[in-house]
């Protein structure tokens, strides 16, 4: 067993940091990329979106961590992983994220996360970050990147007002992360006996990981120019269901 009592300690409880983001499909946007969208013709609806945490017991519990005003105002914070007191790899915690659109009209939702480790002296890249795994329901399409650090989800189905879809329902961590990497035993001679001492370093001992994460929305309303238009990407429907992308 692992023991997490603070940040400085390995398998630190983590820090999810949580920036919202806002694209205007009238004018232009930013890809997950960065990279620029030219603007489309059509109206567009005064959106919001929020992504809450579960910090508690109950569905009481839920505290807002990021989001998108209706005017394009972003706000992120730190997700507690208030279930991580301790780690033991390969076992599954909970950790329950979901996406609320508080806003006066249906929407389609997707949230950018970059995992991945850091030391004392800053990331490192030396450990994969698919050690890291998020647990998500059924109802996201997922897109990994190359490096396995980006991961973007867009939900499948329209979200209307006042309704909520949940995200995240666990992390867990590979079993690799408990690999041991080197273990000494020293005897001393007591007038009480002897006293044996074990020391067993891991391959991970010291280090931390982190998750960002960003959430955004389009309106539902000619959906497919606004997340083209907004996320750079071709959607595909069938029905309201969006299918996948490209």
């Amino acid at each position: 067993m692992i023991k997490i009592k603070n940040p400085l300690f390995i398998l630190a409880a983590g820090l999810l940091l949580v920036a919202g983001s806002t694209f205007g499909v009238a004018t232009s946007a930013q890809k997950a990329d960065g990279a620029k969208v030219e603007s489309v013709g059509f109206s567009t609806a005064k959106i919001s979106v929020k992504l809450e945490e579960q910090q508690g017991d109950t569905d009481e519990d839920y505290a807002k961590v990021a989001w998108m005003d209706t005017d394009g105002t972003t706000k992120s914070s730190d997700l507690q992983f208030v279930n991580l007191t301790s780690i033991k790899p390969g076992e599954t915690y909970a950790e329950n994220l979901r996406v609320v659109n508080d806003s006066d009209y249906p929407e389609y939702v997707r949230v950018v996360v970059r995992k991945y480790w850091v030391n004392a002296d800053g990331k490192d890249v030396n450990i994969d970050p698919a050690y890291i795994t998020l647990h998500r329901t059924e109802d996201w399409i997922e897109k990994d990147s190359e490096s396995g650090e980006e991961v973007i989800y867009y939900y499948k189905n329209p979200i209307g007002k006042g309704e909520k879809a949940q995200f995240l329902n666990g992390i867990s961590f590979d079993k690799e992360i408990g690999k041991e990497k080197s273990k000494t035993v020293t005897t001393t001679e007591t007038s009480e006996g002897k006293v044996i001492e074990s020391k067993t370093t891991y391959e991970y001992d010291g280090k931390q990981f982190k998750v960002e994460a960003r959430v955004d929305a389009v309106q539902a309303n000619s959906a497919e120019d606004a997340i083209n238009a907004a996320w750079g990407v071709i959607p595909t429907f069938s029905g309201d269901t969006l299918e996948d992308v490209q």
